[in-house]
């Protein structure tokens, strides 16, 4: 019996400390619960925010990462192009590597490098040429693809630029006999191209030169501001207006008579004799070939097309050009830069500067005038005068259609 008691006693002994334990137990639990859910301190938010910026500064650097992989990529991808352009001076274009033999006009990127004067790299079999025409016909597009195409510079009759070896260049653009022009690199030029533009927007675009000039008709030199700033700014139309009235028959006449000079070797109005420039300085005044600047500026293949009468005379002149290839993709870089050309400027419309009923008769008359004279013996068997007729027609038939649609003026 005593036996029996004593068990008994050391089993409710047992239990009670197995129950203490476990409440002992349970106590520590809540406690570490509670620690583990306490109520954050100003301790903890300052950390947090410190991680949030930690977090932050790692994606920033990973955008960047990204980004700068992109760059170079997108770098590589245009085979390093460069730019090294300054002032006037020229450039050369050269592209790295082609896909296939066979010519495609694309849009390729090529390098960008700066050009070099002629006598640099004297080649005596070179003939300067000659960038012809009436002021503000696109001379200056010619200029930069003969750059582009032969990795030498061009000049221009003033040389602005300032070039050592001028005349000695691998060409010079002039709008000699114009009065604003001069014939000043001697016996240099053995060859010329003729740049033509409408005469619609020749005129236009030789106001807004004249506005830019302080409207000085006297001075045909501008001066180093006048050329740094020039090609920026449109005439307004008052300008335009007063200024063709007071002009427009006088260039409307030159337009005509630059065309004769230079196709008929040297021809003056003035005079039953041949310019002696065009005798003693130069062998042969005619171009080798006539350049719509409306289409070469397109930036299609047949502004590219156009491009090649170029590098034609460029060749028959004893340069050595790039290849086919490459030049279409200068072609194309020359015409995205379209500062390099005097294609910036701002103000109206060239469409917005109208002419009156009258002059744009004068126009039509002064246009069929021409082609009728290249139309006929002995022009019309020459290549050169059969693309000036067929570009003169074209013109024509942009005068008449703005003559029906926009001649409201009297």
């Amino acid at each position: 019996m005593d036996d029996y008691k004593r068990k008994e006693k050391k089993e409710k002994i047992f239990s009670f400390l197995t129950r203490r334990k476990q409440t002992e137990l349970n106590e520590s639990n809540k406690q570490s619960n509670a620690a583990f859910v306490r109520i954050p301190t100003s301790e903890d938010s300052s950390f947090t925010e410190k991680m949030n910026r930690v977090n932050m500064t790692i994606r920033l650097f990973g955008i960047a990462i990204s980004f700068l992989f992109l760059i170079l990529f997108e770098f590589n991808t245009k085979l390093f192009r460069k730019f090294v352009f300054q002032n006037l001076n020229g450039v050369i274009f050269k592209q790295r590597e082609h896909a296939t033999n066979d010519f495609h006009f694309t849009n390729i990127p090529c390098e960008w490098e700066e050009s070099v004067d002629l006598e640099s790299e004297i080649n005596e079999g070179i003939q300067s040429i000659g960038i012809v025409g009436f002021p503000e016909s696109g001379m200056r597009l010619v200029w930069r693809l003969i750059e582009a195409y032969t990795g030498y510079v061009v000049g221009d009759e003033w040389n602005y630029s300032n070039f050592s070896n001028w005349p000695r260049l691998i060409a010079i653009k002039t709008i000699y006999p114009h009065p604003d022009g001069i014939w000043s690199w001697g016996d240099a030029l053995s060859n010329s191209i003729y740049s033509l533009r409408t005469p619609l927007n020749a005129l236009r675009a030789v106001a807004s030169l004249k506005y830019e000039l302080d409207g000085d008709e006297k001075s045909a030199k501008p001066n180093s501001f006048q050329i740094k700033n020039g090609y920026s700014t449109g005439a307004t139309l008052n300008f335009w207006k007063e200024w063709r009235d007071k002009n427009f028959e006088k260039e409307i006449d030159r337009y005509s008579w630059m065309i004769d000079f230079w196709t008929m070797n040297g021809y003056r109005r003035s005079s039953p004799h041949t310019d002696p420039h065009c005798v003693n300085d130069m062998a042969l005044c005619t171009p080798l070939a006539f350049v719509d600047y409306q289409v070469l500026e397109n930036g299609t293949a047949n502004g590219f097309a156009e491009a090649e009468k170029i590098s034609h005379v460029l060749e028959m002149a004893g340069a050595n050009i790039i290849a086919q290839h490459d030049r279409a993709c200068a072609y194309n870089e020359v015409l995205s830069r379209t500062y390099l050309y005097g294609k910036n400027r701002i103000g109206p419309d060239l469409s917005e500067y109208q002419y009156t009923e009258r002059q744009l008769r004068i126009m039509m008359k002064m246009l069929e005038s021409l082609i009728s004279r290249y139309s006929a013996s002995p022009w019309n068997t020459e290549s050169h005068t059969v693309q000036l007729v067929q570009t003169l027609s074209k013109y024509m038939t942009e005068v008449e259609a703005e003559y029906l649609s926009n001649a409201v003026l009297k």
